[in-house]
């Protein structure tokens, strides 16, 4: 694996370049872009721009998690309220959704991803929960786990990314990445580390994986 960042987080990929957030001597977010070959210090609102587009006018913090939908379109969701928003192209909101709201105390959403079927999936750490939800209805369409007391497939998932017939879920407390059929629900274990896995993406044919001890091209 090659490094990328040591420290580096939140990263994600449009376009030409992977941006991702780091951290400096104080503290205080900085924010970076790479074609993997070579690295550029970048204003806030650039990242902003090109992770939420016209919708960054109306999302506060950079940690939210954002698709971006065929028609120009956006969901969002920021772990604090767990609230998955439907933005339209120009930043105004269309929806608030009510999906993933348990109210167990334990079903905060860390990720969202939409597969190629139009299905939202979603993680929720603390419960140990991944599940795949109609958007229309926000019926749930299936599940794994949900009982924070007691983990079991999963131990506190991460992340969900979609890319074409499968999930990736970031399995952080089991140091794996699984991914799931959106077709079959065949869940099956697709690689695993030495330490915890917090992020995955695909960039130019390169898998990205951000582990503890930083963020990698595999």
């Amino acid at each position: 694996m090659k490094l990328i960042s040591k420290t580096g987080f939140h990263f994600f990929c449009s376009g030409n370049f992977m941006f991702f957030i780091d951290r400096d001597k104080k503290d205080q977010d900085i924010f970076f872009k790479t074609n993997l070959n070579a690295f550029a210090e970048i204003s806030k609102d650039e990242y902003m721009r090109n992770k939420f587009g016209e919708t960054c006018k109306t999302i506060e913090s950079a940690y939210t998690e954002c698709i971006h939908l065929a028609n120009g379109e956006y969901l969002t969701c920021i772990v604090p309220g767990s609230t998955i928003i439907h933005y339209s192209n120009n930043g105004k909101k269309i929806k608030e959704y009510g999906i993933g709201h348990f109210e167990t105390g334990f079903d905060l959403t860390y990720s969202i991803s939409l597969d190629k079927n139009g299905k939202l999936w979603i993680a929720q750490p603390m419960s140990h929960y991944v599940g795949q939800f109609e958007l229309d209805t926000e019926n749930e369409l299936f599940r794994i786990g949900g009982d924070y007391e007691n983990p079991d497939t999963f131990d506190y998932p991460e992340q969900v990314r979609a890319f074409g017939d499968f999930v990736y879920v970031c399995d952080m407390g089991n140091s794996r990445i699984c991914k799931i059929n959106i077709d079959t629900k065949e869940l099956t274990a697709y690689k695993k580390y030495e330490e915890p896995v917090w992020e995955f993406g695909q960039f130019r044919k390169k898998e990205i994986v951000k582990l503890a001890s930083g963020i990698y091209e595999i």
